[in-house]
Formats: structure tokens, sequence, C-alpha cells
């Protein structure tokens, strides 16, 4: 039996990328030894363009996964929305409970990227993830500060798979009530929608 099931894969990127912006704070994990991997959580921003698709984030000098992100494949896993479902939740009786989710997992290669384009980093992360609108200037001093204790890298994706377990094994009428479950949280509310017109 394949797993996962292919009903739980979508091969549009585009629902991916939503995942991945929606939901930027990403589990990085990478090794340069025999020993158990690192695993780090960090926001990541998302490129792509037509030379490929690229991750952008920064990480504390003083962890140790820093050496091990440097010329190294890394494994990214970003987390979407989630949510037990009560039998309950479903129109149909006879039902057990179960999680729905939805993650992306990316791997590809990290290199280490200077000063000056980790600074402009800082400043556009800024600009994508506050959303209350505050802007951090460019020669802000506090910056200054800050680069000698952070490094900034990139990971350029090579590979790029999903799962989106929404209940697709379900009736047409169930998948639309437990749909509506996760879509309790309001912050998930716009990728939700996203994935109802998908999977309706």
């Amino acid at each position: 039996m394949k797993y996962p099931p292919k009903h739980y894969n979508e091969s549009s990127i585009a629902m991916s990328l939503k995942v991945m912006r929606l939901f930027p704070l990403a589990t990085v994990i990478s090794s340069n030894t025999d020993s158990l991997p690192d695993v780090t959580l960090m926001p990541l921003l998302t490129d792509e363009n037509s030379k490929g698709m690229e991750l952008l984030g920064h990480i504390d000098k003083n962890n140790p996964q820093t050496s091990s992100l440097s010329g190294a494949e890394v494994k990214v896993l970003f987390k979407g929305p989630d949510t037990y479902i009560s039998p309950l939740n479903y129109i149909s009786e006879n039902q057990l409970p179960t999680w729905n989710y939805a993650y992306v997992e990316v791997i590809g290669k990290s290199e280490f990227i200077s000063d000056e384009e980790c600074r402009k980093l800082l400043v556009r992360m800024v600009d994508e993830l506050d959303t209350k609108d505050w802007k951090l200037n460019y020669n802000d001093p506090r910056i200054d500060k800050l680069l000698p204790y952070i490094q900034g890298f990139k990971i350029k994706v090579s590979s790029l798979k999903n799962r989106f377990k929404l209940s697709q094994d379900k009736s047409i009428e169930d998948q639309k009530a437990v749909n509506n479950v996760m879509m309790e949280d309001s912050r998930k509310e716009s990728f939700v929608s996203d994935l109802k017109k998908i999977f309706s």
C-alpha cells in the first residue's frame, strides 16, 4: 500500500506555498555528525522565481545547529492547520476519531549569506511578517548590534512534498462538516477556505 495515500497529496505547488507563507515558523533539521540531528524552530521566508525556490532565515550563532547549516543538505517542515476530529463532528454515523492536518516537507542545500544580505533579510522579514505595519529601517543601529550574533542563510530547495489529511476518504457532507471544525480557528480561515475549493 502506498503511503501516504494519494488522495492526501496535493499536486498544486500553490497550496504548498500557501502553507509555507501563512505558517512560516518552520522546523529545520540538519546534521553533520553521526549523532542525533540538530532541530530548531525558526521563521523562514519563501522565494519562488524562474531559478527555483529558496528559503531564507537566520539563526543564533550560539545555536549548535549553526555549524551543520553550512553547505549541508537539510530538511524543513512547515506545519499548517490541524485539529482533532470527533465522531460527533461527522454527519455520518459509526465513525472513529482522527486528526486532520496539513504540512509541507522541503529538502534542500543550505548556505550562509553575507551580513549585508542578512540585513536586507531582517528588514524584509518585518515587512512580510509584521501585521501591525511596524517597519524596521535598513540603517537602524540595532541591526548593527545584532548582526555579530546571528548567521543568515538560504536553502535552495531540491525537493518538496506535502500531505493534506482532510478526511478526503469521507463523503462530501462529512468533509464539509470537519472543514468547519478546522475553520473555528480564525487564523486558519483563509487557508482552509482554499482547501475546501480543492477537495469539495
